[in-house]
């Protein structure tokens, strides 16, 4: 697995564990009573990362179009007549953990997790569209035709992104383009793994 994928995947709204196993990237949330939970069973754990932080810095477009892929993405939009994406940094903070395995059964497996004190950082560029749907069913917000999401779904697939959809609100939406664009710190780290 590419580390690119390792910081793709890794949650923008909220703290997990990632576990790597068999070049696979499983998701451990905090459990109600304790510890963290995965859905699956585990017997062993290769290597395991939390996330604990990140910080997001609102920016404008043209602060980010020294980024290859982002550039062409947006001029492809244009061509198309979407509207511009908004655009955030989100730098992400890591720490290796060490796992126990505390219980494990056939649907999930309990694991404790002590930190160690080194912190790995790696950023990625958001670009987004919001929209927001009334009680109604109305929406509002910056693409709200589906015609013109699934024109930015497929520039994204065309320049080997992905688009995807995430609810950031409990009627709030974004139709969001993650491009990991700083891994150097994972990097280092998982080669001495």
């Amino acid at each position: 697995m590419k580390v690119e994928d390792l910081v793709y995947r890794t949650p923008s709204e909220f703290d997990a564990i990632l576990l790597l196993t068999n070049n696979e990237v499983l998701y451990a949330k905090e459990g109600m009573y304790g510890g963290w939970i995965v859905s699956k069973k585990l017997e062993k754990i290769d290597t395991a990362l939390w996330c604990f932080k990140r910080d997001i810095e609102n920016v404008k477009i043209d602060d980010v179009m020294d980024v290859e892929v982002v550039r062409r993405f947006v001029e492809e939009l244009k061509n198309l007549n979407v509207g511009a994406p908004s655009v955030r940094k989100v730098t992400y903070y890591y720490r290796p953990v060490e796992v126990t395995i505390k219980k494990s059964n056939d649907r999930y497996t309990v694991i404790d997790i002590v930190p160690k004190p080194i912190t790995l950082r790696a950023t990625a560029i958001h670009l987004y569209w919001r929209r927001h749907y009334s009680r109604k069913g109305n929406v509002f917000g910056d693409l709200c035709n589906a015609d013109e999401r699934d024109r930015v779904r497929l520039t994204a697939k065309m320049l080997g992104l992905e688009a995807y959809d995430t609810q950031v609100g409990s009627r709030d939406f974004e139709l969001r383009v993650k491009v990991v664009t700083n891994t150097k710190d994972l990097e280092e780290f998982l080669k001495q793994r």
